[in-house]
């Protein structure tokens, strides 16, 4: 890792600037965007102090110094997490593709073309070593778009597969635009987009509506009937 940092430290600064942090910061164009991020980290730090004080006082009033997680949200609530609906349901790595490209297509936006799936890596391959963190690519041809993945089917991966479509949805909106332009304004609007995406598709009235989650919490407080 220090060798990678050093190279990537010697490749910025050929390139004109201090070092490699000094260059991703580039892309937020604005010169009070290390302050900016310490105002904000400031602002919040009284809350996320006072959160943290709370939780761990009602953790030690029950267990003493033993920590154990009392603190779950709404414990009447059903579990979103959806694994075992998605195991049940017969889902694999490629239909939690397709249900996610679905979504995006019930939007108006662009589905996935065939070469996405032909040529994506989507699950971890039995014959080689692979980088398993997930990664859209757009190979700038203006119709190959790529994920690397190790996915399986889980509540986690039903998110990032989401989210990673986010990056790739953006690509091929971009496809027609000169390659200069084939981006985000910034590295952090391409994340939000993705993060939006996932929280869209997490709520329990859609998981109800593509029938992974079989109770919907509804108006007066009570469980509407089963799916």
């Amino acid at each position: 890792m220090d060798r990678y940092v050093a190279l990537k430290n010697k490749l910025a600064r050929a390139n004109g600037y201090k070092d490699y942090g000094d260059e991703l910061r580039q892309n937020y164009e604005t010169l009070s965007f290390e302050t900016d991020i310490r105002n904000l980290y400031e602002e919040m730090k009284p809350l996320y102090m006072e959160l943290h004080a709370y939780v761990r006082r009602k953790l030690y009033d029950v267990y003493g110094p033993e920590v154990v997680d009392i603190n779950v949200p709404f414990p009447d609530r059903p579990n979103l997490d959806i694994t075992d609906a998605l195991i049940a349901q017969n889902y694999t790595v490629r239909s939690l593709f397709e249900k996610a490209d679905e979504f995006y297509k019930s939007m108006g936006l662009l589905p996935l073309p065939n070469s996405f799936y032909n040529l994506s890596m989507l699950e971890r391959p039995d014959d080689r070593p692979v980088i398993c963190h997930p990664i859209s690519t757009d190979l700038h041809d203006g119709k190959d778009f790529r994920i690397r993945m190790c996915a399986s089917v889980g509540y986690f991966n039903f998110l990032t597969i989401q989210h990673e479509l986010g990056h790739i949805q953006y690509f091929m909106q971009f496809a027609h635009q000169p390659a200069v332009y084939r981006d985000g304004a910034n590295d952090g609007f391409h994340e939000a987009i993705g993060e939006l995406m996932s929280m869209c598709v997490s709520t329990p009235k859609h998981l109800y509506n593509i029938g992974l989650l079989d109770r919907l919490l509804v108006d007066n407080g009570e469980f509407g009937p089963p799916l």
